[in-house]
């Protein structure tokens, strides 16, 4: 979820970012090539803006309650790894990359067990949805965004 503050880091499954030993620890420089090197024409290939994000209330019941339970979850490994005893409130927006599999990035709030509503804190998380061969969620982050920190 690059661009996004993150309050405590943000906890990381096993899904997505697996560390290994002989994992290279520095960034990796690679060289830039164009299609025209290579006796191409110049095709103009640009990076596709994000998908926007829909609000809770502009989903379908279904699509609502798949999303609630899916931030519920991840909120639950949150509070396991981090040794916190956060509650969930309410899911906020959710954006979907869509492809052979689909990236979702929830946000939603939580707040401390047994705290007044006023200290609510957001939270995003990544999930993959994989729908073969068989239907599977796999949670891949989940973090605690910097106060007053919205993303676009």
């Amino acid at each position: 979820m690059a661009g996004v503050q993150y309050e405590d880091g943000f906890v990381t499954f096993p899904f997505y970012d697996q560390d290994f030993p002989d994992m290279p620890r520095e960034p990796v420089n690679l060289p830039t090539k164009k299609f025209t090197d290579f006796g191409y024409p110049d095709i103009n290939i640009g990076v596709c803006a994000p998908p926007p994000w829909t609000l809770a209330s502009e989903l379908s019941e279904q699509k609502r309650n798949l999303f609630t339970s899916n931030a519920q979850l991840m909120l639950d490994h949150y509070n396991k790894i981090k040794d916190t005893n956060f509650e969930f409130v309410r899911l906020v927006r959710v954006q979907t990359y869509l492809g052979r599999g689909d990236d979702h990035y929830i946000q939603f709030e939580a707040k401390p067990s047994g705290a007044a509503d006023r200290t609510l804190k957001t939270f995003e998380a990544a999930i993959y949805e994989e729908f073969s061969p068989t239907p599977q969620v796999f949670p891949v982050t989940c973090g605690l965004v910097v106060p007053n920190y919205r993303r676009n």
